[in-house]
């Protein structure tokens, strides 16, 4: 049946499989455990900084981090972390962290059959000081060969390119108006791109698979889409350089607009991954 399993270390989803069985998420046999090291795969955290937009280390420190277990029934676990002196030393915020990972998510016609995951991010100000940070739900979704899968929803979304380097431009990344000639997102080398303002809808077909996967997403408006293909693996020491056609990275995300958070307030992001059939109903959500 369905299963998930969450490390404390980084409150980093590892493995999640359908009602069938099947695992649905990509984590890299050459990733390493060795905290504070953050694994290759799954669902990694990133907070409160996405990738070098900012002055931190590369995705901030909340993936680095020994967190704790609040709660946890059958079906969810919930994990906490709050500001201490070792992040202090990072990031001067005080803050608290709630990050629940629940199987069976939205139950819809269209997941049951074959399982939903939900994940939430909540970030409290506990300090009296305001806050601005940018952040991701880094998924690493396992496919049968990128090559042959398409994103799709993100027709005429501008976006920032990784591969087009401009040192004006948010991280560095060339700005770019979307693409109204292309039905659907394709992959036929590296990938690295930032939409900006995505629809809170998209979905990776896989059809070698015979599988859809949904993503909505809540309250983080932009969508990271990534791919290293063959160099860039090569230079990744915790990544097999054959293992790129097997994952693609789809990221709800708030990078383009730092989320502002005053004193004593909170913020949620989320995202609901629903497993469809290859032939689901493909805009909307299910």
């Amino acid at each position: 049946g369905e299963r998930v399993v969450v490390f404390t270390h980084g409150a980093h989803v590892a493995s999640w499989t359908d009602a069938q069985g099947e695992e649905l998420l990509f984590l890299s046999e050459s990733a390493v455990f060795k905290p504070p090291k953050a694994l290759r795969g799954g669902v990694p955290v990133c907070w409160p900084q996405f990738g070098g937009v900012g002055d931190l280390q590369a995705h901030g420190f909340a993936r680095n981090c020994e967190w704790s277990v609040k709660s946890q029934t059958a079906d969810q676990v919930v994990l906490a972390l709050a500001s201490s002196e070792a992040t202090k030393a990072l990031w001067p915020h005080d803050f608290e962290l709630q990050y629940t990972v629940k199987l069976g998510g939205h139950a819809s016609a269209a997941s049951a059959a074959r399982g939903a995951l939900k994940t939430t991010l909540a970030v409290r100000n506990s300090g009296d000081q305001a806050m601005r940070f940018t952040c991701a739900l880094h998924t690493y979704f396992g496919v049968s060969d990128v090559a042959q899968c398409v994103v799709r929803g993100l027709k005429g979304v501008p976006y920032h390119d990784g591969n087009v380097p401009d040192e004006s431009a948010l991280a560095g990344r060339k700005r770019f108006e979307g693409d109204l000639s292309a039905e659907a997102v394709s992959f036929e080398g590296e990938f690295d791109r930032i939409y900006c303002g995505a629809p809170d809808w998209l979905t990776i077909e896989d059809p070698q698979a015979g599988r859809a996967i949904g993503i909505e997403k809540h309250g983080l408006p932009d969508a990271v889409v990534w791919n290293p293909h063959v160099a860039k693996a090569q230079r990744m020491g915790d990544f097999g350089d054959d293992e790129w056609p097997r994952m693609l990275c789809v990221e709800p995300a708030a990078v383009e607009r730092a989320v502002q958070l005053a004193p004593g307030k909170a913020w949620t992001g989320q995202q609901v991954l629903h497993v469809m059939p290859i032939d689901a109903k493909r805009t909307g959500f299910p």
